[in-house]
């Protein structure tokens, strides 16, 4: 049965087949249905009679009243004749007596009168046939159509009567115990340990409907000396004979029954011109819910999926689960507690849930404080808990008043699933209901993403890449737009890294990262709230901590996805007034390591250069060391930090440690290494010097026309072999090995005197 054909009523013809759970099967001992078929029998001939004399009677009624009303009207009629004579003669004196204008008002306002009837008459008319507006969502109250419960059979003198809807008998079986309470058509208990609907009578207690008669020939009968022995015969009026013995019998729609064997096994029987055994019994235990086309099977190894034909659908569950719910795809069970759901592959997708059921392709979970997440059977969630049920009545359970008819309806949720959207209807304890959406595009732009969720104008975010354990959540000032065609979200989002750094040592890979800042020690993150703004959000204290233009996290690339870091982090970033400043993370929070008070930060190999006023540059080593303040920007610097390369106004200087330049001579370029930097002129030649200011070669090399820094290959590479140089030329494909020729020993020694002698 669908869920719209349990949306109306239907009648419930005799309530005597409701079953209350008693303490044995058996039927109440009440008026058995033999006394009711003598009892009909005489009241229906004292029926007869009492409606003759009635008759009777109400033709001598009839007679004399005739007579009476006639003798009446003889005697009356003249007098009414006069008076309805006098009562005209006295209108048209006063008609005739009234004056000119009077007569004349008297009339219009009778046409007046007659017209506003007219108006009348019309709207009420006009009204009457305007069709009711329908309302737009169903209405919360109202009744629905419960399984249909019905009497099939009565006892009487030892036999069972077996019965159609007609209540025309369609044959008999004579009782081996001449008992009513030992002798009847079984009950249909095939719930099992489903999350089936309920029938429960107003006190609480379950209701089992009665077996069928199937194809008005064939019934299932419990016909014991011990009451509380249940088992079940299978019974052919048309033969009059036994078909088969069971231990228990589970009936469900299209005449499918699941029948246990005298041994405890399994199987399945389809009815209609005979009884036929689809299943032998084999299994530990066969189960179904009524709305499924598929069965629940226990072998040996566990529990499997398997259709009517045998085969087996899904892998083999673990054998200490309890299935609840299952469809074509996902399977519900519970562990001790705890809801979990499979696949048919028998992977775990999600579990460790207080409720859950399923739908198409969708989940419904449900925690211990009536939180309710949509999920897919790709594990992507749809909401984060945002739902809150107002009961726990997670099974449907239809009431049933004395009389047999359907008084309530409990139940938490029920969800339809849309084109674009899970409908989730939540109702209260009185039936009252109202709607959430859950919309499928937030969830499939979420599937971009790790450690982080979007729904509804909220970020989430989590511990564990598979966003299983929550952290926290942020309010978006300014809500996503998902279209159909995106998957990405556009106005509120983990800030990007923007790169301010400009230097020679910054490699590639640094210097094109596409990072997105992270989730830093399970706490911390940047996000993008509108144009221009980065909060830092504290998803533990719930609170921004700042504001700020961009910020660097100097997050390897990672395309744009969003990680989690954990450690010490450094952060430089940019406030809203366009200073610099740099952000400390650790174990303990964060702080501001440096204030924004600075024109400029950057990294530069491991450190931090910095300028407050853009004259003087200087590295930070740590909080207490740093550089002597340059003129220049400093662009590199030796390993054992004694030399830098400065650039100012667009000319390269050599520096040392004291603050002093090496050379007065300015490059195009410099590049350091330990013991010597070679310097490229205007000319793109390489001049070889020593760090107290001589040059190293009495030749140059001349590079190509590439980048000298930030590249894969750059312009040229220079090592030393003795006391030879070598510089390695890029030329676009592969490098070319030049030596620069040898100083001459001879000409330096005398270079002095030289020099001497030119100041003479």
């Amino acid at each position: 049965m669908n869920e719209e054909e349990l949306e109306k009523t239907k009648p419930i013809e005799v309530l005597s087949e409701l079953k209350t759970t008693p303490v044995n099967d058996n039927p109440p001992v009440t008026e058995t249905r033999e006394e009711k078929y003598q009892d009909k029998e005489l009241i229906e001939e004292q029926k007869i009679a009492e409606e003759e004399a009635e008759e009777a009677l109400a033709e001598k009624n009839i007679a004399e009243a005739e007579a009476l009303l006639k003798q009446e009207n003889q005697v009356s009629e003249p007098a009414i004749q006069e008076k309805k004579e006098g009562v005209l003669s006295k209108i048209k004196n006063k008609w005739n007596n009234l004056e000119k204008k009077k007569k004349i008002l008297a009339v219009v306002i009778a046409i007046l009168l007659l017209i506003l009837i007219t108006i009348l008459i019309v709207y009420l008319v006009t009204k009457k046939d305007e069709p009711t507006s329908t309302p737009k969502e169903p209405q919360p109250n109202k009744v629905e159509e419960a399984p249909v419960i019905t009497d099939n059979f009565y006892y009487r003198d030892g036999k069972l009567y077996f019965t159609d809807e007609k209540e025309e008998v369609l044959g008999n079986y004579e009782c081996e115990n001449k008992d009513s309470n030992l002798c009847y058509v079984a009950y249909n208990d095939n719930r099992d340990h489903f999350d089936s609907p309920k029938l429960q009578d107003e006190s609480g207690k379950d209701i089992t409907k009665r077996m069928e008669i199937y194809e008005d020939r064939y019934a299932f009968i419990i016909d014991n000396k011990d009451a509380n022995d249940k088992t079940i015969k299978l019974f052919s009026m048309t033969d009059g004979k036994l078909v088969g013995t069971y231990l228990s019998a589970k009936a469900y729609k299209d005449n499918y029954i699941i029948v246990e064997d005298t041994s405890k096994n399994y199987g399945l029987l389809k009815i209609d011109d005979g009884v036929n055994e689809l299943i032998k019994p084999q299994y530990n235990y066969l189960g179904m819910m009524e709305e499924q086309e598929y069965l629940i099977a226990q072998n040996k190894k566990g529990y499997i999926v398997i259709d009517k034909d045998n085969k087996n659908i899904s892998s083999s569950l673990p054998s200490n689960i309890k299935v609840k719910s299952y469809n074509n795809n996902m399977v519900v069970a519970k562990i001790n507690n705890d809801y979990n759901v499979y696949d048919y592959k028998a992977n775990l997708i999600v579990g460790g849930y207080a409720f859950a059921s399923v739908t198409d392709n969708y989940i419904a979970l449900v925690d211990n404080d009536k939180h309710l997440t949509i999920r897919g059977i790709d594990k992507v969630k749809y909401n984060e808990g945002d739902i809150t049920l107002d009961t726990t009545n997670y099974v449907k359970t239809y009431i049933y008043d004395k009389d047999g008819n359907i008084k309530k309806v409990k139940r938490s949720y029920e969800l339809s699933v849309k084109n674009d959207k899970v409908e989730v209807a939540v109702y209260d304890n009185e039936g009252e209901v109202y709607y959430e959406n859950v919309e499928f595009l937030q969830g499939q732009a979420n599937k971009k993403y790790q450690y982080l969720n979007y729904f509804n104008g909220k970020l989430y975010f989590y511990k564990d890449a598979e966003k299983e354990e929550l952290i926290g959540s942020y309010t978006c000032s300014n809500k996503n737009y998902i279209e159909t065609d995106s998957d990405t979200y556009n106005t509120c989002f983990p800030a990007k890294d923007v790169i301010n750094d400009d230097n020679d040592m910054m490699k590639p890979s640094e210097l094109n990262r596409k990072s997105t800042t992270p989730l830093i020690n399970n706490r911390y993150v940047f996000i993008a709230d509108g144009s221009n703004t980065i909060t830092l959000y504290d998803l533990q204290q719930s609170k921004s901590l700042g504001k700020y233009h961009s910020v660097d996290t100097s997050t390897p690339n990672n395309d744009y996805t969003f990680t989690s870091y954990q450690g010490n982090l450094e952060v430089i970033g940019i406030n809203k007034s366009g200073k610099y400043g740099v952000l400390s993370f650790d174990a303990n929070g964060v702080s501001a390591k440096y204030r924004f008070d600075y024109n400029r930060i950057e990294r530069i190999g491991k450190y931090l250069q910095m300028t407050e006023d853009d004259s003087k540059w200087y590295i930070a080593f740590d909080e207490e060391n740093e550089s002597p303040k340059f003129s220049g920007k400093i662009m590199s610097y030796t390993n054992d930090l004694k030399h830098f390369a400065l650039l100012n106004n667009k000319k390269y200087s050599v520096a040392n440690s004291d603050g002093k330049t090496e050379i007065a001579k300015t490059f195009d370029y410099v590049e350091l290494y330990n013991g010597f930097f070679a310097g490229v002129d205007d000319k793109k030649e390489i001049h070889i010097y020593d760090y107290v200011g001589d040059e190293q070669s009495s030749s140059t090399v001349k590079v190509m026309d590439y980048p000298y820094s930030k590249t894969e290959n750059p312009a040229f590479h220079i090592k030393k072999e003795g006391t030879t140089y070598i510089a390695s030329i890029y030329n676009g494909n592969a490098y070319e090995n030049k030596e620069f020729k040898p100083l001459d020993k001879t000409n330096q020694d005398k270079e002095p005197e030289e020099e001497k002698t030119k100041e003479n």
